[in-house]
């Protein structure tokens, strides 16, 4: 059994967890305290001591079901009674559908799991594993059933309970194909946990399930970020002696000073301005950087959001919204409306980026923002589409504030090709990196405090 737990915390770090000796150690004291004998006790226990962050829990429970669990959980309905009969089934929001359809949606509201399963499987067997994700093979399963059909049909009666058994015959097809996979494909087990590894995986990349783990991750970094302080030095009546002022009152006078001069640490939170394109090529990662800009701003006081295309304007958070994906998609909508209403109150008035335009603007609206005391942060690929750079315009940004740091999420060899002019800019910045995966994004934040 150690053997095994030890290959097991291997695999969960190759899908991105971190694992240290000691947490396999609890493990294994877990294990010979309590047995292995129940399965759901031993799932628990590995989890409670295995895993350190909410977010991995994905990347946990795909490594534990393909070591542990021979075959997923079928989908067994047989047991219930049948909330109606072969004539009975609803017909709203079948109009269209093929007969294996119909039979498909009339095998969920008749709640028959035999015929349910019967019909997964045989999708299952004529599935073709060759070179392809899990997220696709189970959009190509659902295609074969009519999945899609079906789904709409239950919306349009509100059949909750249809709805649930689907969810399930998901969850069922997608550990199928995860174990076919394994079986089939040598590599199998270790490419399903490097494409769970959201460590390196590009924002743009990302499943539905996997956004919905990273911006977790966002969110924490955000919560992070806001309660970091910098310490600067300044005179007070204790502290550290002032021995750049000692030295030259002893320089002066020919000995040292009778009363000296301290210096003390005061804590200081840095001032953020963030300009980010919104525009269609970065829609995904200013989603993400806004989410960590949005985690930012509810604790920093004094950080100031520009959204920008071709026009920018100052980004409005909403207040009441219940989650932070609802908040962000709020502010994009509010900024980015569609072309026929779009104005110069809005951040675009053609939908195409023009990063010297909008430096332009930016010194012309919101220059007073800028101060020896700021952190001025760009988010955007630099991709100009051949409208003039206004270079000096961002050198007058940099020469304002105190840092000017670049964030590009195109890869670093792509710069300068095409229309990307980020070597221009980038001799004004402090800093110009590469920033596109979660693991970029945290090296990066390091720099901003």
């Amino acid at each position: 059994m150690e053997k095994t737990i030890i290959n097991f915390a291997q695999a969960l770090r190759m899908g991105g967890m971190k694992i240290a000796l000691s947490e396999i150690i609890d493990a294994l004291k877990a294990l010979e305290l309590f047995g292995i004998e129940n399965p759901n006790k031993f799932y628990q226990l590995l989890k409670a001591t295995l895993l350190k962050d909410q977010s991995d829990s994905a990347i946990f429970d795909l490594a534990f079901r393909l070591y542990f669990q021979s075959t997923p959980q079928e989908v067994n309905l047989e047991s219930e009674k049948p909330s109606c009969n072969g004539t009975d089934i609803p017909t709203k929001g079948t109009a269209g559908m093929s007969a294996m359809a119909k039979s498909f949606y009339g095998s969920i509201v008749k709640k028959d799991g035999a015929t349910l399963m019967e019909a997964a499987n045989e999708a299952l067997s004529n599935l073709d594993i060759e070179a392809t994700t899990t997220q696709e093979l189970l959009h190509q399963l659902k295609v074969s059933l009519s999945w899609f059909m079906v789904e709409n049909a239950l919306e349009q009666t509100a059949n909750e309970k249809g709805k649930k058994t689907l969810a399930e015959l998901e969850t069922y097809l997608r550990q199928s194909i995860e174990r076919k996979i394994c079986d089939q494909n040598e590599d199998g087990f270790n490419q399903l946990l490097t494409a769970e590894n959201l460590t390196d995986k590009n924002f743009a990349a990302l499943s539905q399930n996997q956004v919905k783990a990273m911006e977790i991750r966002i969110g924490k970094l955000g919560k992070k970020l806001a309660s970091k302080y910098s310490y600067r030095l300044r005179p007070g009546k204790s502290g550290v002696i002032n021995m750049r002022k000692a030295l030259k009152e002893t320089a002066k006078r020919g000995y040292p000073p009778s009363k000296h001069s301290y210096l003390n640490k005061v804590r200081d939170k840095p001032s953020l301005i963030i300009l980010c394109d919104i525009s269609g090529s970065m829609a995904i990662y200013s989603s993400f950087f806004l989410q960590l800009t949005y985690a930012m701003s509810k604790r920093f006081t004094d950080i100031k959001t520009y959204l920008f295309v071709d026009n920018i304007i100052a980004a409005n958070f909403p207040k009441d919204s219940a989650t932070v994906g609802e908040a962000i998609a709020a502010t994009i909508s509010e900024a980015y409306v569609p072309r026929t209403g779009r104005t110069n109150q809005h951040c675009t008035t053609t939908g195409v980026s023009d990063y010297g335009k909008v430096f332009h603007h930016f010194l012309q609206k919101f220059s007073e923002t800028l101060s020896p005391k700021t952190t001025v942060i760009i988010l955007g690929d630099a991709k100009s589409n051949w409208f003039p750079p206004n270079k000096e315009d961002l050198k007058t940004i940099a020469n304002k504030s105190q840092k000017l740091i670049w964030l590009n999420p195109e890869p670093e060899e792509n710069w300068d090709t095409e229309d990307s002019i980020m070597g221009l800019y980038a001799q004004y910045c402090t800093y110009a990196l590469e920033c596109r995966t979660i693991t970029q994004l945290e090296q990066c934040a390091n720099l901003i405090i």
